[in-house]
């Protein structure tokens, strides 16, 4: 959802953000020489990046994930290298299914190396990271317990799992949602965003803009509080997560007179919304 704010009153309630705080486990997250996972009580599972990468690691992560790329582009021949799907299916790396897509809006230099599906070029089925593919569905997952709601994206890793969310999930996995005006781009570096956190695994996500920010690429600023962006996954959808959002944006901005949400607006949303206007 792009475009023009349109108002949007808040509703009645009073609170904070629907369950923001972190859990006991997250408070000695910085321990060294100790992974997430074998604090989370499963020593033996790969942990996901999610729950350990920082920015000097992330600076790392995406030079290695360059070179991979130029190293798949400049080979000649058959590939040696394959990635497993979760269905026992191989698929062979090779520069034709391959795509280096950038993680921020604005910042060209940072990206991403995909692995798509070749039967479905609008698939993407792996991340390059850390010098191994992971599955889109992997990325998605913490090891260590989180708090169930919504937590605000503020590490490099959460920073990754909201790309793999609007731009590998909405954006491609599902298809998006093209169908009714709204695909999502690139986020930039600083957007303010919450990630729904359920059982460990990120479900869904909304970004906004706060009252007297720059609009993108002008001068001009916004002058209310505007929701931006929202998703849900498909699978979770029906399950209460759109609305639980839209109240938790509404109650974070509760001292303001009217809200903004941006265009285009999907049908579904255009119903949601109105329970609160």
């Amino acid at each position: 959802m792009r475009g023009e704010p349109r108002p949007m009153a808040a509703p009645a309630e009073r609170g904070g953000s629907a369950g923001g705080g972190l859990s006991p486990a997250q408070d000695v997250m910085e321990q060294p020489g100790v992974t997430q996972c074998e604090r989370a009580g499963r020593p033996g599972e790969r942990c996901s990046l999610v729950d350990n990468i920082t920015l000097s690691d992330l600076r790392g992560v995406l030079e290695s994930s360059a070179q991979h790329y130029l190293h798949i582009r400049q080979h000649h021949g058959p590939s040696d290298e394959s990635f497993s799907c979760p269905d026992g299916e191989k698929i062979k790396v090779d520069e034709d299914c391959v795509l280096h897509a950038p993680l921020y809006r604005d910042a060209d230099s940072q990206k991403m190396l995909l692995l798509l599906d070749p039967k479905k070029r609008d698939s993407v089925v792996a991340v390059y990271l850390n010098d191994k593919w992971w599955g889109v569905d992997e990325l998605l997952h913490s090891c260590i317990p989180v708090q169930p709601g919504l937590k605000k994206v503020q590490t490099c890793g959460e920073r990754i799992v909201l790309f793999v969310l609007n731009c590998l999930v909405c954006g491609f996995v599902e298809g998006g949602d093209s169908e009714n005006g709204v695909c999502f781009l690139p986020h930039s570096a600083g957007e303010h965003a919450k990630i729904f956190w359920h059982h460990g695994e990120a479900v869904a996500f909304y970004t906004y803009k706060n009252k007297g920010s720059l609009c993108d690429r002008s001068s001009q600023c916004y002058m209310l509080p505007v929701l931006d962006t929202i998703y849900v996954r498909k699978k979770w959808r029906r399950h209460g997560f759109g609305i639980s959002m839209l109240k938790d944006f509404c109650q974070t901005f509760s001292q303001e007179v009217a809200l903004g949400i941006s265009s285009p607006i999907s049908p579904e949303m255009y119903y949601d919304n109105r329970l609160f206007c």
